[in-house]
């Protein structure tokens, strides 16, 4: 597995890149006008980007350490 920073073309922003991306608009918008938005933690971002991905897919825990993302969000 990639790390779904990038599509098979290495140039555009793959699904996990554009949560983390869209995540960095969410917390300007925020701080800007109070919008009171909340943004998706990184591992709902993975989550997601794994239930899109094709065929056999990796565990959340397998996606996240390969992305050196092991944060729970808080209960």
């Amino acid at each position: 597995m990639q790390c779904g920073c990038f599509v098979a073309d290495a140039r555009h922003l793959g699904s996990i890149a554009q949560g983390f991306l869209a995540k960095l608009f969410v917390d300007g918008v925020n701080a800007k006008f109070g919008a009171g938005i909340a943004p998706l933690t990184d591992r709902e971002i993975v989550e997601f980007a794994i239930s899109l991905s094709p065929g056999s897919s990796p565990t959340i825990e397998e996606a996240l350490a390969r992305l050196s993302i092991n944060r729970r969000p808080p209960e």
